[in-house]
């Protein structure tokens, strides 16, 4: 066979064996891209970055304008998770962070990087994967969302405002909390329904945290017991802000053409 015929031939192997990955990356929703060390990028599998505002075509696609579409909280860490990994020869980097498509929407992706190397230990390129994970993560939100919210009032619940207890106390934080006990809550769901009581509890719950800080964590620990967690700062009066609170669940809540006055129980510890 001829030189220039076995070239052809090689070439057109390597193309058939491209398409054929496009084709598995495409049916697992994948993307996957090659990039220089001159810091160009190219990207394989059309239906997967036809989702964001970028030039599939271009085949020296500048990697900053790929930055330009993750999310300002991300950007920092993936830039410096990437430079990193040229500088201390990581072998592979997995890296998951939020980018906005053509939609103006944000969506999750889990980057895979894993460094070419060359037999003489120069670094040639980095090529890898992106996968959108979005699903995953909103799963995840549910699950921590059952796990550590309140589902009648919508704030945290007991689960959340323990382990944020152990860790001021693990970190050494000058911190306060406050208990609060809605007493003799039992005869307002006697009157009300369980119903008319749980609104009554949104509504104080929501009162209350429109007068705290916004570093404070009101949970809900049961029934009618709320519980406030809030780091200790020189622009918090805490005496102030526990009259404060007793006054918003002392005032009387119409509800149902009746008002209805709480009695309540406070505790704080420093």
């Amino acid at each position: 066979m001829a030189l220039g015929t076995y070239l052809e031939f090689i070439l057109d192997q390597s193309y058939e064996n491209i398409k054929k990955l496009e084709l598995v990356f495409e049916a697992a929703h994948e993307g996957y891209f090659f990039m220089s060390m001159a810091g160009s990028i190219q990207f394989f599998n059309k239906t997967f970055y036809s989702h964001f505002d970028i030039d599939i075509e271009n085949s020296h696609y500048a990697f900053d304008h790929w930055l330009r579409l993750v999310h300002n909280e991300d950007r920092q860490s993936l830039s410096d998770a990437i430079q990193n990994q040229f500088a201390d020869k990581q072998d592979l980097v997995i890296s998951q962070y939020r980018m906005r498509n053509k939609e103006n929407h944000w969506i999750w992706i889990e980057s895979l990087g894993k460094l070419v190397i060359d037999p003489l230990g120069n670094i040639e390129a980095l090529v890898g994967s992106h996968t959108d994970i979005t699903a995953l993560k909103l799963r995840e939100e549910s699950i921590k969302n059952l796990a550590y919210k309140d589902s009648l009032t919508g704030f945290y619940n007991r689960n959340q405002i323990i382990e944020s207890i152990e860790t001021h106390l693990t970190e050494e934080k000058c911190s306060h909390l406050i208990y609060i006990d809605l007493e003799n809550f039992r005869a307002v769901n006697s009157i009300l329904g369980f119903s008319g009581g749980d609104e009554i509890l949104r509504h104080i719950s929501n009162l209350m945290m429109s007068a705290l800080p916004e570093t404070a964590i009101l949970a809900r620990n049961y029934g009618a017991e709320f519980m406030i967690l809030l780091e200790a700062s020189a622009d918090i009066d805490i005496h102030e802000l526990t009259q404060t609170l007793y006054t918003i669940i002392q005032s009387p809540i119409l509800l149902m053409h009746k008002y209805f006055l709480n009695s309540t129980s406070f505790y704080e510890n420093h």
